[in-house]
């Protein structure tokens, strides 16, 4: 948690007791999604950081974060984690995977990207991932980061060659992200005043991403 929180700006950030909140109710059955995080060792020592969510009704992982520390922030660290974690999903979990998502900020058209989106960027796409030509709005995290709501791209990986995802597709894979996820995410962390107002702003994202296809 200490890499995470050390080479994450904090407008990405999600607070580090929310997430072993999240590492602990793992453990119990969750209808919407399975959250899993990963620690990259190296000779017994920890240098990197992965938080992951898998969703079975569509069959996609979203990877959350992947970062590590300074000194292996390098292409030959993260190719083979990226690999050995996607390997773990299929082989260990026997989880069956269609998508592998990623959300990556897209401020002012990608003129202000923070370091850390700016490092996945440029590795994703040597992974072959591509980008959904959609508008996408990154849902705040919590209620006082206010920073951290921000035009974003959904990058995307397949287990095959296709060249276009059905209308239908993308918006399954947008509205399980704002409300299987961030929705349920958050309600064990705010009021119920808080948490209505978060529906709301979650509602209007959703509603501007529909729009883009009337």
């Amino acid at each position: 948690m200490k890499i995470y929180e050390d080479q994450t700006p904090v407008e990405i950030r999600t607070a580090s007791n929310e997430i072993s909140y999240w590492i602990d109710k793992s453990r119990d059955d969750n209808a919407d999604f399975n959250f899993m995080v990963f620690a990259v060792y190296l000779d017994n020592v920890v240098i990197g950081f992965s938080e992951t969510a898998y969703f079975s009704h569509n069959r996609f992982v979203l990877f959350d974060y992947i970062t590590f520390s300074k000194d292996f922030r390098v292409n030959a660290v993260f190719f083979p984690v990226f690999s050995l974690i996607k390997n773990y999903f299929k082989d260990r979990m026997n989880f069956s995977v269609d998508y592998w998502i990623t959300e990556i900020s897209d401020r002012e058209n990608g003129k202000q990207i923070d370091k850390e989106s700016a490092f996945l960027k440029k590795l994703i796409y040597m992974e072959n991932f591509c980008c959904i030509d959609i508008d996408y709005v990154q849902p705040q995290l919590g209620n006082n980061n206010f920073e951290s709501s921000f035009q974003c791209k959904l990058y995307l990986q397949t287990n095959s060659e296709i060249s276009q995802l059905s209308r239908d597709t993308v918006d399954s894979i947008v509205k399980n992200i704002y409300y299987s996820y961030y929705f349920n995410w958050y309600i064990p962390f705010l009021e119920e005043s808080e948490l209505k107002l978060y529906k709301i702003n979650l509602d209007k994202h959703y509603s501007y991403f529909k729009k883009m296809y009337e």
